[in-house]
């Protein structure tokens, strides 16, 4: 029986070998022309310094916000994404074959079956197919490793980790670490503490995995990689993540009738000729007169 397995396993890597050589890579785009596409569900409102106003959501299909440079993201968060998804990253050239041949004879002998896309096969998925980021059939994987050795060939190492963590959906319709750092943890993505990455990463193989199933990944992730982070931090980590409301952390909220009315285009920013300061003191004078004077009474 191990003759068998271990015959298929050669059999099918010089096959894998063979296909990676002869498909043809097509649709690889540049690092900056990817970035340059990326566009934000919201628009903004500015004032005449460039102050955030307000903003509205124009892209009701997704969520997303800024994208985000690799050095403007914690590096708690990407520790543990690479942690959990291709520990080899920084040494692989798109490929960890390692991982494939382990994955191969998992699958040959029924035991455990282990992920062997790395990030930047799952980055190549994400380009040609955003709603499929592990397509299953032996072409689509031929294709998607050579795809990822294109990439390779063309970007760096922290050019493609910034944009997977920015084009990645991490839970139902949050696209990109700025949307999921904002709306599931109440922070800036450079602001993520340990736990709060441990729960983030944790999301990206099972997106809509339940709480339990989400702090339980993290924490075994915590214990492998011995952050110091308890199971019982991740736990109440995770809970007052999923119980977050889902709202723009850095929204002003100062004119949203405005911002309605004016706003068209997701990423636009529209800057005005109004001044935060005057709009914010003119907000809150309307806002002490509409309130009846018993109300204002009891306030003070």
């Amino acid at each position: 029986m191990r003759v068998a397995t271990a015959a298929g396993v050669i059999f099918a890597g010089a096959a894998l070998w063979q296909l990676y050589g002869l498909l043809p890579v097509s649709g690889v785009t540049d690092f900056a022309t990817v970035r340059a596409r990326w566009q934000p569900s919201e628009a903004y409102l500015l004032d005449h310094d460039g102050v955030l106003l307000d903003s509205a959501r124009i892209d009701y299909g997704v969520r997303r916000f800024d994208w985000i440079a690799l050095d403007d993201i914690s590096t708690a968060l990407i520790d543990a994404v690479v942690a959990g998804e291709d520990r080899r990253f920084w040494t692989h050239d798109g490929v960890d074959w390692r991982a494939a041949i382990g994955a191969a004879r998992d699958n040959l002998t029924g035991e455990r079956r282990r992920g062997a896309s790395t990030i930047t096969m799952q980055l190549a998925t994400m380009r040609r197919s955003p709603n499929n980021r592990d397509r299953r059939g032996w072409l689509d994987k031929i294709g998607q490793v050579r795809a990822a050795r294109a990439i390779e060939s063309g970007w760096t190492k922290p050019q493609i980790l910034e944009a997977y963590l920015n084009l990645l959906g991490f839970r139902g319709e949050l696209q990109g670490i700025d949307a999921a750092a904002r709306l599931l943890a109440g922070k800036v993505p450079s602001g993520l503490s340990a736990p709060e990455s441990l729960v983030l990463a944790a999301l990206l193989p099972e997106p809509g995995a339940d709480l339990p199933r989400i702090a339980a990944r993290a924490c075994a992730r915590a214990q492998q990689t011995q952050t110091g982070v308890s199971c019982d931090e991740i736990e109440m980590t995770a809970h007052a993540m999923f119980d977050r409301a889902a709202h723009l952390a850095d929204t002003a909220d100062l004119a949203p009738d405005l911002a309605r009315s004016l706003l068209q285009r997701p990423g636009e920013r529209l800057v005005t000729t109004l001044g935060a300061s005057v709009w914010t003191l003119a907000s809150s004078v309307v806002t002490r007169r509409s309130t009846p004077t018993s109300r204002r009474w009891r306030a003070t």
